[in-house]
């Protein structure tokens, strides 16, 4: 050291200009640990000239190493008065008032040396660096431009320009800026900016999947910054290095890089390059499957970019801790964190950045089932990726669009979409991603029924997989073998694939691989006829599925998630089935029929325990005020939208902020559901055994009929008070089938081309199917509970016929032996039961809404005579949600006269005392919102219903639609769940309002479960487009019925019968009687 030392003075004496021997030399001083002498030096220095800039750069290196900030800005800014010529000090200072997290004094000193000088070269370096520090990318370019027009020498601006490029993904201009500077350095003898300049080619090389290429300018640049003993740049190029290891898949190597450089930025206390090496090091656990070590890492990484304030680090951190939660099937707190990532990219334009968030929030929303969002969010990452060149990325991209498609059953779309990421892949040399590709192939072919090829292309992803030790990805393969070697019908050696594929799974925590494992198990057993170990294999199967759907905040991922897995709880039940048929004294039908209810409307369940928990009263007041801020705007977006002189591009526009809304409100609940304390203390309830359904749910009167479709063999459960049975049905197709065909002589209105016998044959032969196992154990009975599953949710049991028509006869139709009432499962109906069953205070009769007004284009429509057009169709997402993007498509919100009539005739049963009615113009949004709700016994609503599929949240009842931006006249599904009700009933007299997204599983999500949710234990909602005239004098009826004593069930029937019995033969046929069921409490 002192021998270097003193070369370096010689140095300064020699060039005092020399501005790297002042940094050298105090770097020497500082690894003697003699700073305060290397002050002196250059204290002596000014001494004998206080004009030389450079020895106050020294003293402010001096103080800086000392960590005393304020002295070191007060020495450069002197150095910069005597000399603002000089880029490096100007770089120092910047860094230093970052220190002090105070760039903007940094700015502002800066732009007082350029309003002086505009053609100071050094001081817009410095101005650009101060926004390159900041994520100010466009200005940043501006001033560093700029800098190198002034002086096309200024290396460090060529330097810091590459970086901005890179940072925003813009790499072959960033390969282009840097291979100048590197002529230049090499022109100038500058090894110091040559290497910065090779390395950073490197790291864009790696960007671009290009990594022998990079790896070959990286280490040029790590064997000069050895030469010239530079140890922040040996521990970058080390980082750098071990990024290419790891990309080829040699981890190991990889950590020994990562490590030796982590211990070079402690040895020399650099934080920030500390946080960028345990980043990596996290990142090479991950990849190892170590997931408790990599989120060990990442928090500490995380820790270091918040204390220096590296945005961009931090958002990196933040993904990457987010990819460990995903991992661990922990989705919710993983989008947390993918959200925050998201959020940061795109606040400081990092391009790279978001387009890899937005890749890591679609595969969430894959493994959450909701198919369409996935796909948006990799659409957008791919584009990205492609506008970047990022080859790599491109690769996962298309690789993970693939799997969207494949979950979608569209297997040639998938398969194309595999192709391509494998041929990037390989041209990259992403080892990883190309295992990846080549199991995601073999899924493909499997499913298509080319076993053979399957084989060899999980062969080959495994063999990949093991060299480079990828242990998830050896989980998800060996399963894919299992399941080939199953279709193949090689049992056990499927058993011995799928064993090893647990043992992985178990090993790494990967729920996925465990429960597909398990499953798989089960199956196998079965086959070979170990009945015990495939229902264990099972249980664990459905466990494991079951601590995943625990973890999920919201009753739309809660659906989605258990959607994709309903094929587990079938197989369940089947082989229940069949041992309750081997064996039937040991209860096997009763276990089966646990299964059924652990996969039927457990997202519902869920949420009406929230509902009566009342957890939404625990909201911070902050959350409140952005949930109504959020709604404000939805309802100010949707009133816009009913303008039908909107442009095209203002129409889509307003659509693309109506859904950028509606998912910063889906966000915000998560959020409220986090970090609100009601929600993780709540304890949500069990789906009932069918012991419990016969003590708690069934009276005398009483059964239920539970149905199960399923692929070979459907089933059907008969639960009374007193007795069970479980019998087989057909198939799902079968079922379908007949099931669709009697439906579409029903549910159209009698004609020509629907002559009104149409429906007797299929009415009687789906009677037989779906009932005629169990009908002789239904002696006694008065009441039909139907849960139903799948198609079975848009049949009405009342159109069943339960005898062959004779056409002279009459039609004996199942409503004439039975009343029958509808639940999603027979856990929820228990729960509805209790809330039934509670304590109420003394209420109001009735509130009524009908007949609101629709405004001009109502008027308009009536007047050119057009057909009462239904608005409930299953519409593109972007298309619907309000009156304007249903106009857009043809529809019209006419006026329907007869609701008014329909409120009218049900208010004169009730004393004026007992009711409240908003007719017309009256029957507002607002009204509905403001009304006291709670007060009454009974609501109804005649009006428009809007049934969304896609988006359920955007279904709603129509109201009326004026001018008044607070409120849009759509109460939307969103706004129900927000109302405060307590009545026995809610009755929804509108076109299809018993119709909404059917998920597997978990039922129909539409507008009945709203209401539920809002307080009310039954709901009367229509099955299809209903006659308004008609409609009016069943419900007059049906209230009738309900004030001479009847319950809800025994009202609606005889309602039904009355009109059975009606002189106009037309309100015999089912379309005018059938449409209308009660979901929920039939007491």
């Amino acid at each position: 050291y002192d021998e270097a030392i003193e070369q370096f003075k010689e140095i300064i004496d020699q060039a005092p200009s020399f501005s790297r021997a002042y940094a050298k030399l105090v770097a020497l001083y500082e690894e003697k640990n003699e700073l305060d002498n290397a002050r002196q030096y250059f204290e002596k220095l000014i001494a004998k000239n206080p004009h030389n800039p450079y020895a106050y750069y020294g003293v402010g290196q001096v103080w800086k190493e000392k960590k005393n900030l304020h002295l070191a800005i007060e020495n450069y800014r002197k150095s910069i008065h005597l000399f603002p010529e000089c880029a490096v000090v100007f770089r120092e200072l910047v860094d230093a008032y970052k220190g002090l997290k105070n760039l903007n004094e940094a700015v502002e000193f800066i732009n007082g040396i350029i309003r002086t000088n505009p053609n100071n070269a050094a001081a817009r370096y410095g101005l650009g660096y101060v926004y390159e520090l900041q994520n100010q990318w466009g200005k940043g370019l501006e001033s560093l431009n700029k800098a190198i027009e002034l002086n096309p020498n200024l290396l460090i601006a060529y330097y810091s320009k590459g970086k901005i490029q890179r940072y925003t993904g813009r790499f072959q201009d960033c390969l282009r800026i840097n291979r100048v500077g590197l002529d230049l350095a090499e022109r100038n003898h500058d090894l110091e900016y040559k290497r910065l300049f090779l390395g950073n080619i490197g790291i864009v090389y790696r960007n671009l999947g290009k990594s022998r290429k990079a790896l070959e300018y990286l280490e040029q640049a790590l064997k000069i910054d050895r030469e010239i003993g530079d140890r922040r740049g040996e521990a970058i190029r080390l980082g750098n290095i071990g990024n290419i290891y790891r990309d080829l898949g040699d981890h190991p190597k990889a950590l020994t890089y990562f490590k030796r450089a982590l211990g070079i930025s402690e040895e020399i206390e650099d934080i920030e390059d500390q946080g960028i090496h345990l980043s990596n090091i996290g990142i090479v656990y991950r990849k190892l499957d170590n997931l408790h070590k990599a989120l060990e890492y990442y928090k500490r990484a995380l820790k270091i970019a918040r204390q220096v304030g590296n945005k961009r680090s931090e958002g990196i951190r933040l993904g990457n801790i987010g990819i460990v939660y995903k991992r661990l099937g922990d989705f919710p707190r993983a989008l947390v964190y993918y959200e925050q990532a998201l959020k940061i990219a795109r606040e400081i334009e990092d391009r790279s950045g978001e387009k890899r968030h937005l890749g890591n929030i679609g595969v969430i929303y894959r493994n959450l089932g909701d198919y369409a969002k996935a796909l948006e969010y990799h659409k957008q990452a791919l584009e990205i990726a492609r506008e970047l060149g990022a080859k790599r990325s491109q690769a996962r991209h298309l690789g993970n669009i693939g799997i969207v498609y494949y979950e979608l059953g569209n297997y040639p779309k998938a398969l194309k979409y595999f192709e391509q990421s494998l041929m990037i892949a390989r041209e990259t040399e992403d080892k990883e991603g190309a295992g990846i590709c080549l199991g995601n192939i073999g899924l493909v072919l499997t499913d298509s029924g080319d076993f053979a090829k399957a084989f060899e292309f999980y062969e080959q992803a495994l063999k990949i997989d093991r060299e480079i030790g990828n242990r998830k990805s050896q989980g998800f393969v060996l399963n894919g073998l299992g399941n080939v070697s199953f279709k193949l019908g090689d049992y056990s050696r499927s058993v011995e694939y799928y064993k090893k594929a647990l043992a992985i799974g178990q090993e790494i925590r990967s729920p996925a691989e465990v429960w597909e494992a398990h499953a798989g198990l089960a199956a196998a057993y079965e086959e070979q006829g170990k009945y015990e170990k495939s229902f264990s294999h099972y249980r664990q199967a459905v466990e494991e599925i079951e601590n995943v759907r625990s973890l999920l905040p919201t009753e739309e991922f809660k659906a989605g998630f258990l959607e994709s897995k309903m094929e587990v709880y079938e197989k369940v039940i089947h082989l229940l089935a069949n041992l309750h048929k081997q064996q039937s004294l040991k209860n096997y039908d009763k276990e089966a029929f646990h299964y059924a209810e652990r996969a039927r409307a457990r997202a519902f369940l869920d949420i009406l325990a929230e509902a009566r928990a009342d957890v939404r009263s625990g909201i911070e007041p902050e959350f409140k005020q952005r949930e109504r801020s959020i709604l404000r705007k939805l309802s100010r977006i949707q009133t816009q939208l009913r303008n039908p002189n909107l442009s095209a591009q203002d129409w889509r526009k307003l659509t693309s902020g109506l859904k950028r809304l509606e998912d910063e409100h889906e966000a915000l609940k998560r959020e409220i559901r986090r970090k609100n304390p009601r929600y993780a203390n709540l304890i949500y309830p069990r789906p009932y055994r069918l012991s419990q359904v016969q003590k708690q749910v069934l009276d005398e009167n009483a059964a239920l009929l539970e149905f199960s479709l399923g692929k070979e063999r459907s089933f059907v459960w008969l639960i009374t008070k007193e007795h069970s049975s479980l019998h087989s049905l057909p198939g799902q197709d079968d079922i379908e089938r007949k099931v669709e065909q009697h439906l579409q002589t029903i549910s159209k209105p009698v004609g020509l081309t629907n002559p009104f016998s149409r429906h007797y044959f299929l009415g009687y032969e789906l009677y037989t199917m779906l009932l005629g196992p169990v009908i002789g154990e239904l002696e006694g009975k008065s009441h039909l509970i139907i849960v139903p599953d799948g198609i079975l949710h848009y049949l009405p049991f009342e159109t069943l016929i339960t005898q062959k028509v004779n056409q002279d006869e009459g039609v004996n139709y199942l409503l004439k032996d039975y009343q029958i009432s509808y639940a999603p499962s027979a856990s929820v109906l228990g729960y509805l039961q209790d809330e039934g069953r509670k304590v109420r205070r003394k209420r109001l009769q009735l509130l009524a809404f009908g007949d609101p007004s629709f405004g001009r284009i109502s008027e308009m429509a009536a007047a050119r005579g057009e057909e009462n057009m239904a608005v409930e169709m299953e519409l593109n997402a972007e298309e619907t949600a309000n009156r304007g993007l249903y106009e857009r498509r043809g529809f019209t919100f006419r006026r329907l006269p007869f609701s008014g009539t329909e409120v009218m005739e049900i208010a004169d049963l009730f004393p004026p005392s007992e009711k409240t009615v908003y007719l017309g113009e009256r029957a507002k949004e607002e009204v509905v919102k403001s009304e006291a709700l709670e007060r009454f016994k009974y609501i109804h609503f005649a009006t428009h219903g809007i049934i969304e599929q896609k988006v359920p949240s955007r279904s709603g009842i129509v109201l009326t639609l004026d001018e008044d931006p607070t409120e849009d006249g759509f109460l939307q599904v969103n706004e129900i769940f927000n109302l405060k009700l307590d009545a026995d009933l809610v009755v929804l007299s509108a076109c299809q309002t018993g119709l909404g997204r059917l998920r597997k599983g978990e039922g129909i999500i539409g507008l009945a479960r709203a209401f539920m949710y809002a307080g009310t234990p039954s709901v009367v909602v229509s099955l299809w487009n209903i006659n308004d005239h008609s409609t009016a004098s069943l419900m007059k009826n049906f209230y009738a019925c309900l004030k001479k004593g009847s319950n809800k069930t025994e009202a609606l029937q005889l309602a039904k019968l009355q009109m059975l019995q009606s002189e106009r033969k037309l309100y015999r046929h089912p379309f005018y009687w059938a449409a209308f069921v009660l979901i929920g409490d039939y007491k």
